[in-house]
């Protein structure tokens, strides 16, 4: 074989190999079976690793939970927080995160939320603007 199509054959191996290797971005992740855990998970394995806080006061993780990046926060912490537009500042390096209800019974005001909150999939989210930028990156 002559040098010039080993050359080429290899360049092709190369571009392959790196192309194989770049994290893909074409197929949402389906959310619509997962509960609060699965979706804490998902976070933690794309770097979005923060501290979990029981939204109840036994510890229990049910269908919601708060995020922080505060390794010291407590549910005591998150009484004094509300979940509203006007109190924003308070939720500076935290969010809640609540699993809908698929029956649709509850609905959260998160067009009034802006930068402060999302739903993505049959999650709402809550709190910090740029900890939710940085999770809702996570399900692009």
């Amino acid at each position: 074989m002559n040098k010039c199509v080993l050359a080429w054959a290899g360049g092709l191996f190369l571009v392959l190999g790196i192309a194989l290797q770049a994290p893909s971005k074409g197929q949402p992740v389906d959310i619509s079976t997962w509960d609060v855990p699965q979706f804490v998970n998902h976070l933690k394995a794309g770097g979005v690793d923060l501290k979990v806080v029981s939204t109840r006061r036994d510890g229990q993780i049910g269908n919601s939970v708060y995020l922080s990046s505060d390794p010291q926060a407590t549910w005591l912490d998150f009484q004094r927080k509300a979940r509203a537009v006007q109190y924003a500042d308070e939720w500076q390096g935290a969010v809640w995160v609540e699993s809908l209800d698929r029956r649709g019974s509850i609905e959260w005001p998160v067009e009034e939320w802006g930068v402060h909150g999302c739903q993505i999939g049959c999650f709402v989210v809550f709190g910090d603007a740029c900890l939710i930028e940085r999770i809702t990156k996570r399900f692009e």
